[in-house]
């Protein structure tokens, strides 16, 4: 596990020599060591993390003759079968590392290359020979990759910083980006929040040489995969999560994982467990009225249950210096609040292990968010008289959101005032945090004039018309494999866990397991009445029963707590006239009377107000 760096830039040598630079301005990717191979028009570089052979992995790494070079950031969990036929294939080797497998992976087989590779990637190989090269990033987005490109100059990184830093790219905001953080909380690819740099999009590839075109494509879609329409069983699915469990335990390393008392990290946990590199799980635990985000009862029982060494952590009361170190984690506005458990349970587990299984991806792959199944409802809801549905909407509008059910509310609002629209449309109003209304009034006329409101919600529009399956979960699973899952779920957890030099691993996000489930009909797959039906039936062989029967509650902060007494002095200075005024963005006025409605309880504001604190932190801890 490493981060990668570098530079393709034929007539600039001054260009070439801020490799060095990048590559120390993500250090914390990779503190183990560094390597560099530089010519007369490329250079590149990386900051290595030892797991997998960890005397003899060191990079770049070439092929026999030195003539192919890479740089890699991720694992590959099949390197071993993958060896051992490139050796029957005349290929050999000098290390026992994944790195030296994909060089004569790229030998062998080019740009065809990826269909044979399980694992998470970013990678750069250059072929001096051919004078080209590729830069690629995994099916997923489960590793990142940025870049930059003018001319035909080429830079790339693991992070926006090494691109920054070292001041190969100016700070110059992207304003539709920003509004895109505001509308999703995080900024789908291609964009980042600078002008000039951007992000390469899972599954894809640049392709790019000397006196050649720069190409950018994609290697992998979902919509390639088989529909299995006559297929009314899911018998194989159980085999393919052990298998892919155990394909993420190859390491030379003890390893750990994130265990809440959720269906998906207790599987995920106890599958783990039967492997002696396992040996630890941690769990959140909040400390508040109620135990309303307790789940460590549920998760210790699954713990004992396996004889697995159980650790509980509580977030640290001081959140304003666990903020601010996050947002230079990110490089970039993101605003889910579920950074400050994320970023307190990495830094806890790096503490004793380079390596952590997640078990994020569950809901996508098995429907488990409450917007598929809302999505699913709103079609029966279509077939209703529309007398009916209209008057339904009168009554729902007019209750207040607020109090203890004012998330359920919001929600059935949002519902509400979908219904008349296309289901695309349906779909990213249920995905998005603020609505597009909302965000208008937040920004001042010299920067609402930046920005085109309607084209921020395009990506999620296209990725959902895009999808060629015919269940609308489905449609909408697609969508989020497209968006959310890289960008939000998987940024959050690839930048605090690298952040703290811990490799988060996620076997439910695995193209084997992937390509098995999505080839299912969605009625063998979803459940009307149970989410994640499919997964919760494996899991009751492996798991106690009470998990079963508890609410799913995710893992999330209690925000609107945490807004109104650890966060408050910091939410009322970064949102203060005095310093928005300075920033010349948002508008003064209507901000403080969203801080005071929340503050009061008029109205739930949350997400409104704790993205514009990240934004501001972000603004203050990396911009300036």
């Amino acid at each position: 596990m490493c981060g990668i760096v570098g530079v393709f830039a034929p007539n600039s040598s001054e260009l070439r020599d801020k490799v060095e630079d990048m590559a120390d301005a993500i250090i914390r990717r990779g503190p183990d060591e560094s390597g560099f191979y530089q010519d007369n028009v490329i250079s590149i570089g990386m900051r290595r993390l030892s797991i997998i052979d960890l005397s003899g992995g060191t990079q770049p790494i070439f092929n026999e003759d030195g003539s192919v070079v890479i740089v890699f950031n991720g694992e590959i969990y099949n390197h071993k079968a993958l060896r051992e036929q490139l050796e029957t294939l005349g290929h050999s080797f000098k290390t026992h590392s994944d790195t030296e497998v994909l060089v004569h992976l790229y030998e062998e087989y080019g740009e065809k290359m990826f269909s044979h590779i399980r694992g998470m990637f970013a990678f750069c190989i250059w072929n001096k020979n051919k004078q080209e090269g590729i830069i690629a990033r995994d099916h997923f987005g489960i590793k990142p990759l940025y870049y930059t490109l003018e001319n035909e100059n080429i830079a790339f990184s693991s992070e926006l910083k090494a691109l920054v830093n070292p001041g190969i790219v100016k700070k110059e905001i992207n304003y539709q980006a920003m509004d895109m953080f505001l509308a999703f909380n995080y900024i789908p690819a291609p964009e980042t929040i600078y002008q000039n740099v951007k992000k390469l999009k899972p599954a894809h590839y640049i392709k790019f040489g000397s006196g050649k075109k720069t190409e950018i494509i994609q290697f992998w879609d979902p919509n390639e995969i088989t529909k299995d329409s006559t297929t009314t069983k899911s018998d194989n699915i159980e085999q393919e999560i052990i298998e892919s469990i155990e394909a993420h335990l190859e390491a030379d390393v003890d390893i750990a994982s994130f265990l809440s008392g959720g269906i998906d990290s207790s599987l995920v946990t106890a599958i783990a467990s039967r492997d002696k590199k396992f040996k630890s799980s941690y769990t959140i635990r909040f400390n508040n009225k109620g135990n309303l985000y307790d789940e460590s009862p549920l998760a210790k029982s699954v713990a004992e249950k396996y004889g697995i060494e159980f650790n509980t952590i509580t977030p640290i009361k001081e959140l304003e210096p666990l903020l601010r170190d996050a947002a230079n984690a990110f490089d970039e506005p993101f605003a889910d609040d579920s950074i400050i458990p994320t970023y307190t349970i990495c830094q806890e587990v790096s503490k004793r292990y380079k390596v952590a299984l997640s078990g994020l991806g569950g809901d996508e792959l098995f429907g488990g968010y409450v917007r598929y199944a809302g999505l699913y409802i709103s079609t029966l809801f279509d077939k209703l008289p529309k007398p009916l549905r209209k008057l339904t909407g009168l009554i729902v509008n007019k209750v207040p959101t607020k109090g203890r059910f004012s998330r359920k509310i919001e929600h059935a609002k949002r519902f509400i005032q979908a219904s008349e629209l296309p289901l695309s449309q349906r779909y990213l109003s249920y995905v998005t945090a603020i609505s597009e209304q909302a965000r208008a009034k937040l920004y001042l006329t010299n920067v609402k004039n930046k920005i085109d409101m309607g084209k921020s919600g395009k990506p999620i529009i296209a990725s959902f018309e895009a999808c060629n399956a015919t269940h609308v979960i489905d449609k909408a699973a697609y969508t989020d494999l497209k968006n959310y899952v890289p960008e939000q779920i998987l940024t959050l957890s690839d930048r605090l866990s690298m952040w703290h030099s811990l490799e988060l691993r996620v076997p439910l996000m695995d193209i084997k397991l992937f390509s098995a489930i999505y080839s299912l009909p969605g009625k063998v797959k979803y459940s009307f009445w149970v989410k994640k039906a499919m997964l919760r039936n494996i899991a009751r062989a492996y798991l106690p029963n009470k998990l079963f029967k508890a609410k799913k509650q995710g893992f999330e902060s209690p925000l609107s707590t945490m807004l109104n007494n650890e966060l408050k002095v910091l939410k009322n200075n970064l949102l203060s006239e005095s310093n928005l005024s300075k920033q010349k963005i948002f508008d003064p006025a209507v901000i403080g009377d969203l801080v005071k409605q929340q503050e009061q309880g008029i109205d739930d504001h949350n997400k409104i107000i704790f993205s514009l604190i990240m934004f501001q932190l972000w603004y203050e801890e990396v911009y300036l």
